[in-house]
Formats: structure tokens, C-alpha cells, sequence
């Protein structure tokens, strides 16, 4: 199971054995999970309670912006997933705050 960052954080999975795993800001790459991740820390889309600290946020925006663009240095990168990959960067700058941008 992929859940991006702005859904459940836990997931239970019961069959022949038992398999709990947590983790923690799981961003696919794709634009609309993007979008979910920038408006972290919003009144708008993300209840005041659950906010990170800013620091920390944009500590995970650098994470993120280091990763896009190291991935898109890759020369062999499958063309698909450049597409992807540049769409959330476009998504990063469009619908960001100002480290986004």
C-alpha cells in the first residue's frame, strides 16, 4: 500500500501473517500529491493541530526540491517519469508558499 503524506500515516495489513508499518512523508511523484504536500501547514487544507513545525517543513521541502532535481540531472531518466517529475516541480512553484517558488 502507497499513501502519500497527506493521508493516513499507519497501515494494517491481516493475512497469513501480520504486518504493521508507519511511516512518514511518503510523496509519490506525481503533481497532485505535490499539491497535498505544499499545502501542508495551511488553514485552508490542513487543521491547525496537525501542522509541523516550520522548520521542519521546510527542511523537508529542501528534501524534496534536492531530490526533483537530482533525479532530473539523471540523463537516463525514462521519459515518463521526467514528465512526472517536472510536473511536480511545476506544481511546487504554482501552488507552493515562498520556499516552494
Amino acid at each position: 500500500w502507497v499513501f502519500s503524506g497527506g493521508q493516513p500515516h499507519t497501515a494494517l495489513v491481516v493475512g497469513d501473517g501480520l504486518n504493521i508499518s508507519a511511516y512518514e512523508s511518503l510523496v509519490p511523484a506525481h503533481a497532485d500529491a505535490i499539491g497535498v504536500l505544499v499545502r501542508s501547514n495551511t488553514k485552508k487544507d490542513h487543521p491547525e493541530i496537525f501542522w509541523m513545525d516550520d522548520e521542519d517543513l521546510d527542511e523537508l521541502y529542501e528534501d524534496v526540491v534536492d531530490n526533483l532535481q537530482h533525479s532530473l540531472r539523471e540523463p537516463k531518466l525514462d521519459a515518463r517519469l521526467r514528465g512526472e517529475l517536472e510536473n511536480c516541480v511545476k506544481a511546487m512553484r504554482e501552488r507552493g508558499d515562498a520556499y516552494c517558488r
